[in-house]
């Protein structure tokens, strides 16, 4: 799952607020493949949004400890502006241009650490299943986008078949559809079996 800078600011700020509610089921970042993974071994979604937002503001500090501890103040501590600006001995004006500047490199963060999660994902897989070799396919997003809905929608169809003469892509496309990082979360593990005669 991409997301824009924009909107990754916006979903990292939302998680912030819900910082100390106590809804289990629903969080802003359960479309991060960090995330998912931990939702499926059980975990609750607040308890793994706010591990994802402590880890990163961990790093976030070493950066700049300023910008970690006004947002460690304004949403786990839930201070209002005015007490947060007078601790920082900063206007709230400024506080209110920090606190933006501070989401915007938690969301950097973030988005390193999603991308750096993908990867992972994506070489475990090819490891664990022994895909064929990934392929650059020419034309090929049409049909991913076609499948990924019918494969990621709970219910019927159970079995989907790609056809075509021989040597037209049909492998290649089932291993894009197989490796895309969508399949992460509805399934708990994928498969690979070659239909080949041996």
């Amino acid at each position: 799952m991409t997301f824009s800078t924009e909107s990754l600011d916006q979903i990292i700020h939302q998680a912030l607020k819900q910082w100390q509610t106590a809804d289990e089921t629903n969080s802003p970042l359960h479309r991060l493949n960090l995330a998912r993974q931990h939702l499926r071994d059980g975990v609750d979604s607040r308890r793994i949004t706010n591990e994802l937002l402590q880890s990163a503001l961990e790093i976030l500090a070493k950066a700049d400890a300023q910008k970690a501890e006004l947002l460690r103040l304004r949403y786990e501590e839930q201070l209002p502006v005015y007490v947060v600006a007078n601790r920082l001995g900063i206007a709230e004006a400024t506080l209110h241009r920090r606190q933006q500047q501070a989401i915007a490199q938690l969301a950097r963060i973030i988005d390193e650490q999603e991308s750096q999660a993908k990867a992972k994902y994506q070489t475990d897989l090819d490891q664990r299943l022994l895909l064929p070799p990934q392929e650059s396919l020419v034309g090929v997003q049409e049909y991913l986008n076609r499948l990924l809905p019918i494969v990621t929608t709970p219910g019927p169809p159970w079995l989907i078949s790609i056809e075509g003469l021989g040597g037209i892509g049909k492998t290649a496309l089932a291993g894009a559809l197989l490796r895309h990082p969508d399949l992460m979360h509805p399934f708990a593990e994928l498969a690979w079996v070659s239909a080949k005669p041996q």
